[in-house]
């Protein structure tokens, strides 16, 4: 078997190649990085229900110098 040199071979020559078998395919993994960056969103998220009396002044759950009531 000749060995095939990709350097120089051409569009047609790659072609011909694959259609005879002579190439072969790796499949590489598939990669984790959007299921990665959502859970680093959704980490980085605000707790449930911070947002939920922000226009109210002095009440018990609103709490001050976290990153929910700097956000409102």
């Amino acid at each position: 078997m000749t060995t095939i040199d990709l350097k120089k071979a051409t569009r047609l020559d790659l072609e011909i190649w694959d259609t005879q078998n002579k190439i072969k395919y790796i499949k590489l993994p598939t990669s984790n990085k959007g299921v990665t960056a959502a859970r680093r969103a959704w980490n980085n998220a605000a707790p449930k229900g911070a947002f939920m009396h922000s226009a109210i002044n002095n009440l018990g759950g609103k709490t001050t110098g976290n990153k929910c009531s700097k956000a409102v």
